[in-house]
């Protein structure tokens, strides 16, 4: 972990003796700060993926233009895109053309219903002739009966035939509603080779040139936003458990030396980066920051506190077990202390010492 000051802080003063050095700990205002590094990206970012499968065949933009909604970016070569099309077109006029009423399948039934009609009518009226002439004992039983077959037999393939009208009607009523929904989906397929951006921004990059072979899923291009840029940090995983949501954010672009930029942590990712044992940290521009360039690497300061009139000594002269070897006297010993705020080059001490208290330099 790394810490800097906030401010300058002046130079102390060491007394030089025979023996030892000493000093005397101060009263100085002193910030502590967690290091991070990271990159200003676009607060809304997203890939263009494929959604077809096929070849560049267009690229109608470059790596930094300025992009407006559902503008065209990329266009893909679709030769089968266009046939599954063609297919698909052409049997929904098949489909159409089989549910009409006028269709050859619909006619080829109702021709069977006049003709079962007609033998219905035909049947009936024999079976009622010998139906009056058995009640009067003018025919046999079996001649009876054997109208009264007939008849019976006609009356089931008419209810048939009206059976078959409907259903067939029902079947071609489908295959029209697929066919339909087919040809919507191929025609729709047909869009997702020409690749457009969803909204108005910037193209930041492009993974594919003309020529290349994309799959379906394939990142082609980044796109985002460019009036609003973020910073987009990794915090050690000692330090995250000191980060919170509104801490100042001091920032350092190698593009912009000499420039303190300042910011505020927005969001804080709670899932450890396994790879670089961190964790992200998102935060937002409190000033102007220029916003013709993305992905810069930055270094930043995270302010997690500060105290005015913190009795300070430099961390080179704590020991180890936060200790300190004063001199009491003509003697020195070691002591115990409670440390406070401290940075890179300071440590705050809370007990143990006084601003009068000789400490010795080992």
């Amino acid at each position: 972990m790394r810490y800097f000051l906030y401010f300058l802080i002046a130079s102390s003063f060491w007394n030089c003796g025979k023996k030892d050095a000493t000093l005397q700990a101060t009263y100085k205002t002193i910030t502590e700060a967690v290091y991070a590094s990271g990159n200003i990206v676009p607060a809304q970012e997203y890939t263009l993926f494929a959604m077809g499968e096929g070849y560049i065949t267009e690229k109608l933009v470059s790596e930094g233009d300025a992009v407006k909604p559902l503008q065209p970016l990329f266009r893909l070569k679709r030769d089968a895109q266009q046939y599954r099309a063609q297919n698909a077109q052409e049997n929904l006029r098949i489909a159409q053309e089989n549910f009409a009423e006028s269709s050859p399948a619909l006619q080829e039934i109702r021709i069977a219903i006049q003709n079962a009609a007609t033998r219905l009518q035909n049947d009936s009226i024999n079976y009622q002739r010998f139906k009056n002439l058995w009640e009067k004992q003018a025919t046999s039983k079996m001649e009876h009966d054997r109208a009264l077959l007939a008849y019976q037999s006609t009356q089931n393939d008419y209810r048939t035939q009206l059976t078959r009208l409907q259903n067939t009607r029902n079947r071609l009523y489908l295959e029209w509603q697929n066919a339909q929904t087919n040809y919507k989906t191929q025609i729709d397929d047909e869009g997702n080779y020409t690749l457009t951006s969803k909204g108005e921004g910037v193209l930041y990059e492009i993974y594919k040139e003309i020529g290349e072979t994309v799959r379906r899923g394939e990142p082609i291009a980044l796109l985002g936003t460019k009036e609003s840029l973020i910073l987009r940090l990794e915090i050690d995983e000692l330090d995250i458990h000191k980060i919170k949501i509104g801490q100042e954010v001091l920032i350092k672009a190698d593009a912009y030396k000499g420039k303190v930029f300042k910011a505020k942590v927005s969001k804080i990712f709670k899932r450890l980066n396994k790879q670089n044992q961190s964790f992200r940290v998102e935060a937002s521009f409190t000033d102007d920051f220029p916003t013709e360039l993305a992905g810069l690497t930055v270094e930043a300061n995270i302010l997690i506190s500060q105290k005015e009139k913190a009795l300070v000594v430099p961390k080179e002269a704590l020991q180890k077990g936060d200790s300190l070897w004063i001199k009491e006297g003509n003697d020195t010993k070691k002591i115990k202390i409670k440390r406070g705020v401290e940075n890179y080059d300071f440590v705050e001490i809370l007990e143990g010492i006084t601003d009068k208290t000789l400490i010795v330099k080992k």
